[in-house]
């Protein structure tokens, strides 16, 4: 018999057909777990975390064919934080390598090129995850950033194109000029003023 476990909670579910897979019961889960503003974050089926679980080809397997499945959840507000944690960090490791991209530019170091393309992808990734989490904090109601993160990803777009377009043009003057007056110092903004932290290292 499969038994099936919600934070450490035994719950009952119905499936007449018995034809339910694993990630039609998370589905279900979610939908329930939604007006509480949580979501399955964990799963473990017969006593192993299954890792990536979200793409697994197991989410196809019949909920019949384990014996002990255990659903975690997390709240939306929780998630968000560790999310928000996570961009922190990233900003301040952007920005350090900014910093040493500037050094290898003016010194014509060889490392300058992938520490730019680090800086020029890194800045990316934070836009990236910096837009998902004001869309998820609108979607929910939910306070993420300090302040309204808007004005700094316009900043950033803008300094991604200045870069991009210095890079391509091989005009050394310009694309250190971008990542000392912009780059950098958008980072530094940002990190004081969106953040709980206040851009201070958190480790």
């Amino acid at each position: 018999m499969t038994e099936v476990f919600l934070d450490g909670q035994r719950i009952e579910f119905e499936d007449r057909d018995k034809s339910a897979t694993l990630g039609e019961l998370i589905e279900a889960m979610n939908r329930e777990l939604k007006s509480m503003k949580r979501f399955i974050v964990e799963v473990s089926v017969d006593g192993e975390s299954m890792i990536d679980w979200a793409g697994s080809s197991s989410l196809r397997d019949s909920i019949y064919a384990h014996s002990d499945l255990r659903l975690f959840s997390d709240a939306v507000e929780s998630m968000a934080l560790k999310g928000l944690h996570t961009v922190e960090e990233y900003i301040l490791l952007i920005k350090a390598e900014a910093a040493l991209c500037l050094t290898d530019i003016r010194t014509g170091a060889g490392s300058a090129g992938a520490r730019l393309n680090a800086v020029f992808e890194g800045m990316i990734e934070v836009i990236k995850n910096m837009e998902a989490l004001s869309i998820g904090a609108g979607k929910y109601a939910i306070t993420v950033f300090r302040e309204d993160p808007s004005p700094y990803l316009k900043r950033a777009l803008e300094t991604l194109e200045a870069i991009g377009k210095a890079r391509a043009a091989g005009d050394a003057v310009t694309l250190t000029d971008a990542l000392e007056y912009e780059a950098i110092p958008l980072l530094e903004e940002m990190g004081r003023a969106l953040f709980v932290s206040g851009g201070s290292n958190p480790c």
